[in-house]
């Protein structure tokens, strides 16, 4: 029964998602429908997020991840300054997610996800680009040992 209610939850968000304007919408790297598609199922997972919760959840995390994308590109050449508009915002929806999510544990989750896509996303980019990953120098041992 689980895992019809996530089945459901993940296509009614999908299709709030895809309903959105595009500037709205979830960026990632590589872009994509199925990207997002995979994000909002991630994060909808993670947080075990209830279809009611998940109609309010998405446009909040939309415009947060906006924001979020704006400051770190506005303050591109400050790492400090970077950072401190980026805490500002988080400190901004904090209260948004409580009020959602009903508790501040689970809004508290939602950086950590978010931190935890921003990272798997820069990897990507790293591996796309042949740069050295920190998994590369371990997948080229291995080819050696062989």
């Amino acid at each position: 029964m689980k895992q019809i209610a996530l089945l459901i939850s993940i296509a009614l968000i999908a299709t709030t998602i895809i309903a959105q304007p595009i500037k709205n919408r979830l960026q990632t790297p590589g872009g994509g429908q199925r990207a997002e598609t995979v994000i909002v199922g991630y994060v909808t997972k993670k947080l075990n997020l209830t279809v009611e919760e998940a109609q309010q959840f998405w446009p909040v995390y939309n415009n947060f991840t906006s924001e979020l994308r704006a400051s770190a590109t506005a303050n591109n050449g400050d790492e400090i300054k970077k950072t401190e508009t980026m805490l500002a915002v988080q400190k901004k929806y904090k209260p948004e997610f409580s009020k959602v999510l009903k508790s501040d544990e689970r809004a508290n989750q939602v950086f950590i996800i978010t931190r935890n896509l921003q990272t798997m996303a820069e990897r990507r980019k790293q591996e796309a680009r042949g740069e050295n990953s920190e998994r590369r120098p371990m997948q080229e041992r291995k080819k050696n040992k062989l």
